[in-house]
Order: structure tokens, then sequence, then C-alpha cells
């Protein structure tokens, strides 16, 4: 395939993943059950813990490809972050460092995770349950079931064939 078709097949890729997490993450479900904080703090925290998610996934894949959509995805995500601060109204001179700041959180919550996921599937949802109480994305009462719903959804993913989550845009149910 030429380059130029390749480069926007990726890039098509990269935006049915977006969307697919975008669909996930601002599930109005996950709100209504109090499993996720309806807040800008706690919708960022549910963009940047489904990324996290399908980024892992694409790294058991561990192809040339699968990197390349990873590296693409991050990017795709802090763009929507900085159209998330843009479309809020916050001023341009503060919006490069209010980005840096939800990256800084992104990629400490994605290490965070992964971290989690290199571990026993019987172990997620009480190593998850902190992470996901510590980064504000839910309560702590609600940390448990919170978590239990994340590791289904990675669960769901691990479990998935490598074609299939390289033509995501679909994301498993829970």
């Amino acid at each position: 395939m030429p380059w130029g078709r390749q480069a926007a097949a990726r890039k098509a890729a990269v935006e049915r993943l977006y969307a697919g997490i975008i669909r996930q993450a601002l599930d109005p479900a996950a709100y209504a059950e109090g499993l996720a904080e309806d807040s800008f703090d706690g919708r960022s925290g549910m963009v940047g813990l489904h990324a996290t998610l399908v980024v892992w996934r694409l790294g058991l894949a561990d192809t040339p490809e699968s990197r390349k959509l990873q590296s693409l995805l991050h990017e795709r995500v802090m763009s929507g972050f900085d159209a998330s601060f843009r479309e809020t109204g916050v001023g341009d001179s503060s919006i490069a460092r209010k980005v840096r700041a939800l990256g800084e959180a992104y990629y400490g919550l994605g290490t965070a995770v992964v971290a989690v996921l290199q571990g026993p599937e019987a172990d997620w949802v009480e190593g998850l349950a902190p992470i996901l109480v510590r980064n504000g994305i839910t309560l702590p009462s609600h940390a448990a079931p919170a978590a239990a719903r994340i590791g289904r959804l990675a669960a769901g993913l691990r479990d998935m064939a490598d074609g299939s989550v390289l033509d995501l845009g679909l994301v498993p149910a829970q």
C-alpha cells in the first residue's frame, strides 16, 4: 500500500478506536450508576482510562502496526483533551498548561492500570479500585463495581483476536 494510503488507513483506524473509546467512556449508564464522577475530571479520567485499555490491548498484539497505532492513539487522546478545554471556554494562554497536566495524569493513570493488568486477572478489581479513586474517576463507595466493570472490559479486549482489535471501533459489551 502506498505511503499516503497507509497513513490515511491508520488515521481512519485511530478515529474508529477513538470513537469507540469516547462511546464507552461517556456511556451515561456509568455516570447514572455512580461508577464515574460526572465532572470534567471524572469524564476526562474515564476517557484516559478507556484509552489506556485500548492502548494496552494494542500492545498485546506487539506488531509494528499496533505500536504505530498506539502512538497515534495517544496523540489523538491528547488532541481530544485540548479540544475539550477549548470547548469549555478555557483561555488560549492556559490551555497548554492544562493539557500538559491532564496528559501527565493520563500517562500516570495508564502506567498504574497497565501494571495491574500485567498481573493475574483475579487481582484486577482489587488493584484497579484504588487507582480509580486516586485519580478522581469514582468515589470509594463505588470503587469495586467500577473496577469490576473496567476489568470485564479489559478481559473482553484481551480476548479479542488481534485482527479484530486492529479494526476496532467496536468495543466489546461489558
